[in-house]
């Protein structure tokens, strides 16, 4: 190892040892397993402006950016295709991405929390319970509107005059006739409660509350086969290709499906296989409680997380193991079988799938 000083070479030190894929950043002046935020020794508390990770030892006149692997200046922000890099100390609980893009986790919170809920009592006369949720304020500080909506096309639609008190439920009737019911389509209530001025923390119109009520109308569609003609399929030693009017499937050796080809357009991004994987968020990286998830399979060198029991588990690494891929055709149709598990840790997951292309349903 080699400290240099503005190009100068001020020290060296040997080390030697291998290095470990645990789930730990890089880190300059501390130890990420033991120097946790209730950390009470003195660690590293210099200011860094840029960092860069090389695959091999460079002179310091060589460290150019066309040879890292990875190159962040903290003095601006960094995309990357898994993470954001803006130079400061902070945390995303997944609710907001770092660019301030809301997740889905965010929507739910509001849904969640709205002051009013509305539910569903009759939908051939428009009856709804109406709960105010709010502790001070009646259901008329908002504008309410309500929308019948076909496969979400707007069919009928108008406003609701709400007096509903604080912390209380009140049924009106929303005031809709039933359309002409067309084919296969699906009917939805759709209430939406807005501001009606502007607040310190949202300007008028912003929405507070909304409900999708389902409405039981249906006519029936009449189901037909399409002409589609006959699907076929070759097989290789690198897999099976199905094809048929308009698309291809392909299967690697394995099994795995790794294209949809629609009309001359890809539909997969990667292969199909099980993921029950995802990132762990701030509070699952602290140490709170963590001495309580122990168990046998326990890893102590992934640290002392919450995340740890995803670690110890094998949910960050599971293996694909094909078994047998099967391929038969029939009256026109491509059948494919395919069985396989994925192994998980110390437990596996055993899949069988079967692929059926050639008669295609309209209406």
């Amino acid at each position: 190892m080699t400290l240099s000083i503005d190009g100068t070479v001020v020290a060296t030190t040997e080390a030697s040892g291998k290095i470990h894929n645990y789930p730990f950043p890089v880190n300059i002046g501390r130890n990420e397993q033991t120097h946790g935020q209730e950390t009470k020794v003195h660690i590293c508390d210099a200011q860094i402006d840029k960092v860069a990770l090389f695959t091999q030892a460079l002179k310091a006149d060589e460290l150019t950016a066309d040879k890292a692997v990875l190159w962040l200046d903290f003095e601006e922000e960094t995309v990357g295709d898994n993470y954001f890099s803006y130079g400061i100390g902070a945390r995303t609980y997944g609710s907001i991405w770092p660019d301030r893009t809301p997740q889905p986790e965010m929507w739910q919170m509001k849904k969640s929390a709205q002051p009013l809920s509305f539910t569903l009592l009759n939908a051939e006369d428009g009856t709804v319970e109406v709960w105010n949720r709010n502790h001070f304020l009646n259901a008329s500080v908002y504008n309410t509107r309500w929308e019948i909506q076909a496969d979400g096309d707007v069919v009928a639609s108008g406003t609701l005059a709400l007096d509903v008190a604080p912390l209380t439920k009140k049924v009106v009737k929303v005031p809709y006739s039933k359309p002409v019911l067309k084919e296969g389509k699906e009917y939805r209530l759709l209430i939406s409660a807005t501001l009606k001025q502007d607040e310190v923390w949202a300007k008028a119109g912003h929405e507070v509350a909304w409900e999708q009520l389902e409405l039981p109308w249906h006519a029936a569609a009449k189901a037909e086969i399409a002409a589609t003609g006959k699907a076929s399929f070759t097989q290789s030693a690198d897999g099976v290709k199905v094809s048929g009017n308009g698309f291809t499937y392909t299967f690697n050796a394995g099994g795995q499906l790794i294209s949809i080809d629609k009309a001359g357009k890809e539909l997969l991004r990667s292969p199909l296989k099980l993921n029950v994987w995802r990132a762990p968020l701030a509070n699952e990286q602290d140490s709170w409680n963590a001495y309580r998830f122990r168990n046998n399979s326990w890893d102590n060198n992934n640290g002392l997380m919450l995340a740890n029991e995803y670690y110890s588990a094998g949910l960050d690494k599971v293996t694909y193991v094909p078994l047998s891929m099967e391929v038969r055709e029939a009256d026109g149709k491509v059948y494919v079988s395919v069985r396989n598990f994925s192994r998980i840790g110390n437990s596996q997951v055993e899949r069988h799938d079967t692929y059926v292309f050639g008669a295609v349903y309209k209406g």
